[in-house]
């Protein structure tokens, strides 16, 4: 893919288009809850089931980070002869 295609390709798609989709997979769940509320004020098991789904979650995100982290952190360097401008041609 041509430089200049990869950049717009990451402007448009990852930073602007993949803000909007975690934007709405995380405030739809907290609409429902909102409306949800208005009816039903208490906290219930269903409640407190979904907080430790999410904290669940989070904690997974945490673990898989670090793995990530370690991963790359021990590989090894790059080769000196490597060099962008070869890649981009």
């Amino acid at each position: 893919m041509h430089p200049i295609l990869f950049s717009l390709f990451d402007l448009l798609f990852i930073a602007f288009t993949q803000s909007i989709l975690i934007f709405l997979f995380s405030s739809s769940p907290a609409y429902v809850i909102l409306l949800t509320n208005k009816f039903k004020p208490e906290l219930s098991s269903s409640d407190f089931g979904y907080l430790a789904w999410q904290l669940l979650l989070v904690f997974s995100e945490f673990i898989s980070d670090g793995q990530q982290w370690s991963t790359v952190s021990f590989s090894p360097p790059l080769q000196p002869s490597f060099s962008w401008k070869k890649v981009i041609r």
